[in-house]
């Protein structure tokens, strides 16, 4: 949950602090998508943030997103380590995970230092967030500002400023542990080993990733 309050472009009424779900590349630690939500975590969201990581980039218009560099993400990944969510564990996931043979890997409990290319790309992008509308930690005699009076950036904006941090600021960075760049070790791992792609159109993933639900019929039918 990123800490600050954004306001709707149309009616200018404050939407929420918005839940961001990220999938990230852990060998160049290259983001290949993310998903946008003000309902929490859960199955939808993450669905969400599946799709936008196997799709081509070039079904979303990333000229109005004032994007310089070209967005490479895209390909069914072959692992997806996640932590112990529920929705991580659930019937849907597993189901998923079968029809397009993706392996599952859930991180020990309580162990966030396994998944750090996560940890600190969310961590970079909370200073990258403006200041007007952050949602302060309480303290001892000191009335925080309403966030809600003092939020000023846009959902419109938002996504176009994660995005323009995602893949012109973040990609472009210098990791400090492999001195060299996410866009060139993502470019090096598609060359020698370039990712599985969906076969044909997505309504087949778009079925698996709907709403599913499990009912018993009875002799009554």
């Amino acid at each position: 949950i990123l800490d600050i309050v954004v306001i709707c472009d149309t009616t200018g009424l404050p939407l929420g602090r918005p839940t961001i779900t990220v999938v990230i590349d852990s060998y160049s630690s290259y983001i290949v998508g993310f998903f946008i939500s003000f309902w929490g975590t859960g199955l939808a969201s993450t669905f969400s943030a599946l799709k936008v990581a196997f799709a081509p980039k070039d079904a979303y218009e990333l000229s109005k997103l004032n994007i310089e560099s070209p967005w490479h993400g895209m390909g069914v990944c072959e692992l997806l380590v996640m932590d112990n969510g529920l929705e991580f564990h659930s019937p849907q996931m597993r189901s998923l995970a079968t029809r397009i043979h993706m392996d599952l890997q859930y991180n020990p409990v309580r162990t966030p230092w396994l998944k750090g290319s996560v940890e600190r790309s969310l961590g970079d992008l909370r200073h990258l967030l403006p200041s007007s509308g952050r949602v302060e930690k309480p303290r001892d005699n000191y009335i925080p500002i309403s966030p809600e009076k003092t939020a000023s950036i846009t959902f419109s904006a938002l996504c176009q400023g994660l995005a323009m941090a995602f893949v012109d600021v973040h990609a472009n960075q210098i990791n400090q542990r492999k001195l060299a760049r996410p866009i060139d070790l993502f470019r090096d791992s598609l060359e020698l080993l370039p990712p599985p792609l969906l076969l044909g159109p997505t309504q087949e993933i778009d079925i698996v990733m709907g709403v599913q639900t499990a009912r018993q019929v009875g002799n009554e039918g």
